[in-house]
């Protein structure tokens, strides 16, 4: 129960962490930002 949630947290965390890094610098390491325009 204590492993289950806290899990779950982590992983937004990291989804989120690397959603902010692609939209803080999307074409500054692809040329096109695709991902960005496709969310």
């Amino acid at each position: 129960m204590k492993k289950g949630p806290r899990q779950l947290t982590c992983r937004r965390h990291v989804d989120l962490v690397r959603v902010s890094s692609a939209l803080c610098r999307p074409r500054a390491r692809h040329g096109t930002p695709r991902r960005t325009a496709s969310a």
